[in-house]
C-alpha cells in the first residue's frame, strides 16, 4: 500500500529531510523536494548548498510569514497571513502523518510481523481509525497474508457460524432448520458477492463465534476434532496446558478480563499457541477496553445444541449420605495440588522471564493461585472437621489423620465438647448429674492422633497440642502410642 501511495512516501521523505536539516524552514524543504520529483537524493544536496543570507532572509519573510521590519504594505500583510496558515496546516499535517506512520511500527512490533506485511497494517489501521485496540483485534481476527490488502476478510465470526449451522441443519433433513433472517451479512459489498460455499469454506476454519463481547463454543462436525479450532494450519486446542495456562492468567487478573474469550483464542492462533506473545498483546490492549462482563447469549439466535456446548457443566452429585445434608461438599472446585501446582509453575515463569510486562502479570497470576489454593485448603478442612465431628458421633472416636495442626486441635474440641455434652444431658435425664463425686467416668472417648511419624522433626506436634488442650479444659485421658483415650472430666 505504501508504494501505491505517492503522497504517503513524499510525506515520509519529507519527514526524514526535516529531521536532517532542522534549521531549514519547513516549507523550502517541502518546495524543493517537489521541484526535484521527490528525488531525496538530489533534494539533499540542495539543502545541503542552501545558505541564507540577508536577502534570503528577506525573501523567506515573504514567502514562509516570517514578519519584515521593512515591509509594511497591506497587500503584503494579506499574502503573509495566508502563508502562515499554510504553513501551519502543512506541519499540523505533518504530525498526523508521523503519528500514523508510528502507529503502524508500533502494530507491526507489537504483532511481530516483519517490515513486508506494513500495507496490511496500514490497511487496517485506516479500517479504524488509527485505534490500537481495533486495529489488533480485528488483525488477529483476520488477517490473511496471502490475499491483498483490500481484500482481507471483514465479516465476522458470528455471521461465518451462523450460517455454518444453517448448512448443517439443511444436510439433516430430520433436524429444524434455523430461519434465513437471522443470518446478518456484512454490508461490505465485497463480501456480500460471495456465495454462500466460500463463505461456508471460511466457517470450517473456526468452531466459535464471537457474541457480544463473548464466544460460543460451537458443536464440532463429525469431520472435526472435538475441543478444537482449526484455522490456517494452526490448531488451538481448548484442553491443552498452554491453553488452560492462558485462562487462568485472564481470570486472575482484572486488567485482561477486559478482553472477550474470543480475543485470545485468535491470539493463539495468530501467534500459534505462543501463551507469552498473546498475553503481552493483551497486557498493551486490555488497558483501552471499556469494562464490560461478558453477557449471556440470547436464546432466540442460536440453537439449542449450540447453547447446550456452551452451559457449564453440573457437577455430579455424590452418593454420601453427608453430602445430602451438606451440598457445599458437591461443590467442590479445583484440588488444592493442582492449584499449588499452577501457583509454582507460574511463579517459575515469573522468575525466569524478562519482559517487564508480562513478569508481573506471571507474579500476578501465581500470588493468586496461592490463594485460590489456601482458601480450597481451608474449605477441605472445614468439610472434613465437619465429616469427622458428625461420624464421631456414632462411634466415640474421632481420627485426626489428614488435618492440620490447627484443623486437628479445633476438630478434637468439637468431637470432645459434643461427647461430653450428650453424657451429662444423659446423666440429667437418669438423675445421676447431682454425684458428691469429683469426676464423672463414663464411656471412654478414642482420638486417634497418630505417632508423629510424617512430622517435622519426628515431634508428634498433632498429639502434644491435643494433649495440652485435654489437660487444660480439665479431662482425664489415658495415653497410647498413637492414640489418646479421654474418660471423663473433673468439675
Amino acid at each position: 500500500m505504501g508504494k501505491d501511495n505517492p503522497d504517503l512516501e513524499l510525506r515520509s521523505k519529507l519527514l526524514q529531510l526535516s529531521e536532517m536539516f532542522p534549521d531549514i524552514p519547513l516549507g523550502y524543504i517541502n518546495e524543493t523536494l517537489v521541484l526535484n520529483k521527490g528525488d531525496a537524493a538530489r533534494t539533499t544536496d540542495e539543502l545541503l548548498n542552501y545558505k541564507v543570507t540577508e536577502t534570503e532572509k528577506t525573501v523567506q519573510a515573504k514567502n514562509y510569514g516570517v514578519p519584515s521590519d521593512t515591509d509594511n504594505e497591506s497587500d503584503h500583510s494579506v499574502s503573509n497571513n495566508n502563508e502562515i496558515y499554510d504553513d501551519k496546516m502543512s506541519v499540523k499535517e505533518l504530525k498526523e502523518w508521523i503519528r500514523r506512520i508510528d502507529f503502524v511500527e508500533e502494530v507491526l512490533d507489537l504483532l511481530k510481523l516483519e517490515a513486508k506485511y506494513k500495507p496490511w497494517v496500514e490497511y487496517y489501521s485506516e479500517q479504524h481509525n488509527y485505534k490500537l485496540l481495533d486495529t489488533v483485534s480485528k488483525m488477529i481476527e483476520n488477517f490473511d497474508p496471502d490475499l491483498p490488502p483490500e481484500k482481507q476478510q471483514t465479516i465476522s465470526y458470528r455471521t461465518l457460524a451462523t450460517v455454518s449451522k444453517m448448512q448443517d441443519h439443511s444436510d439433516d433433513q430430520n433436524s429444524s432448520r434455523i430461519p434465513v433472517d437471522q443470518v446478518e451479512l456484512s454490508p461490505d459489498p465485497i463480501i456480500q458477492k460471495q456465495s454462500a460455499a466460500h463463505l461456508l469454506a471460511k466457517v470450517k476454519a473456526t468452531t466459535y463465534s464471537k457474541i457480544q463481547g463473548g464466544y460460543t463454543v460451537i458443536r464440532p462436525s463429525a469431520k472435526q476434532q472435538k475441543n478444537e479450532i482449526v484455522a490456517k494450519s494452526v490448531k488451538v486446542d481448548m484442553g491443552s496446558e498452554s491453553m488452560k495456562e492462558l485462562i487462568a492468567i485472564r481470570e486472575s487478573n482484572v486488567v485482561l478480563l477486559r478482553l472477550p474469550m474470543s480475543f485470545y483464542v485468535n491470539g493463539m492462533r495468530f501467534f500459534e499457541n505462543s501463551v507469552e506473545a498473546v498475553i503481552y498483546v493483551a497486557s498493551v490492549v486490555a488497558p483501552l477496553a471499556p469494562f464490560a462482563p461478558e453477557t449471556p447469549i440470547p436464546d432466540k439466535l442460536y440453537s439449542k445444541e449450540i447453547m447446550a456446548t456452551a452451559a457449564p457443566k453440573q457437577p455430579p452429585k455424590s452418593d454420601c449420605c453427608w453430602s445430602n445434608r451438606h451440598p457445599v461438599i458437591s461443590e467442590r472446585g479445583p484440588s488444592f495440588d493442582n492449584l499449588l501446582s499452577s501457583a509454582k509453575r507460574m511463579q517459575s515463569k515469573a522468575a525466569m522471564c524478562n519482559d517487564k510486562k508480562i513478569k508481573p502479570i506471571y507474579a500476578s497470576t501465581a500470588s493468586e493461585k496461592y490463594r485460590e489454593a489456601f482458601n480450597s485448603l481451608q474449605s477441605g478442612q472445614a468439610r472434613e472437621i465437619r465429616a469427622k465431628v458428625e461420624q464421631s458421633k456414632q462411634t466415640n472416636q474421632i481420627d485426626l489423620h489428614g488435618l492440620l495442626v490447627d484443623s486437628a486441635l479445633q476438630c478434637c474440641k468439637e468431637a470432645v465438647s459434643s461427647w461430653w455434652q450428650d453424657e451429662i444431658n444423659a446423666r440429667v435425664i437418669h438423675g445421676d448429674s447431682l454425684r458428691p463425686e469429683k469426676a464423672v467416668h463414663v464411656e471412654y472417648f478414642r482420638v486417634v492422633t497418630g505417632r508423629g511419624m510424617h512430622s517435622a522433626g519426628g515431634v508428634p506436634r498433632i498429639k502434644h497440642s491435643v494433649r495440652k488442650y485435654l489437660t487444660r479444659s480439665h479431662y482425664i485421658f489415658e495415653e497410647e502410642s498413637s492414640a489418646l483415650i479421654v474418660r471423663g472430666k473433673r468439675h
